[in-house]
């Protein structure tokens, strides 16, 4: 009988300095709105910021029996069977991700539009380590 392999959460790692740029990028035109009584300008950037929380928080990364699940918000989910991954390696790429650091796992795949991913779980090598076990353990 074969054993059944738990699910395992990573978080994601955070930029405090990337979360920063982004609020204020939001707030400050909120707070101007605010200023100036600009009810249109106060709609669009807290409609903004609704959108931030519902698709940016909570960031996390699912390692089930066969696949890597990238949860970022409410409402994106995306599933990656381990067969469509091609390999892992470590990145500072600036591109935008589902994640909320600049210290990013790049997650090869065998197809999709862009052919990657990048993700930021907090503990990179754990999640790597964990990740290339499971697919190992499928294939």
């Amino acid at each position: 009988m074969k054993e059944e392999i738990q699910p395992v959460t990573y978080p994601s790692a955070v930029d405090t300095w990337l979360v920063a740029v982004v609020i204020l990028a939001i707030l400050g035109p909120l707070a101007f709105a605010l200023l100036v009584n600009d009810i249109i300008t106060l709609f669009v950037s807290g409609g903004i910021f609704l959108l931030l929380l519902l698709f940016g928080y909570p960031a996390r990364y699912i390692l089930t029996e066969d696949a890597l699940i990238i949860r970022m918000g409410f409402l994106y989910r995306k599933r990656i069977a381990f067969d469509q991954i091609e390999n892992l390696s470590l990145s500072d790429n600036p591109l935008s991700g589902p994640a909320w650091s600049l210290k990013r796992v790049e997650v090869k795949l065998r197809s999709g539009l862009w052919g990657f991913v990048l993700i930021s779980p907090k503990e990179r090598s754990m999640f790597m380590d964990e990740l290339n076990r499971r697919k190992e353990s499928t294939g």
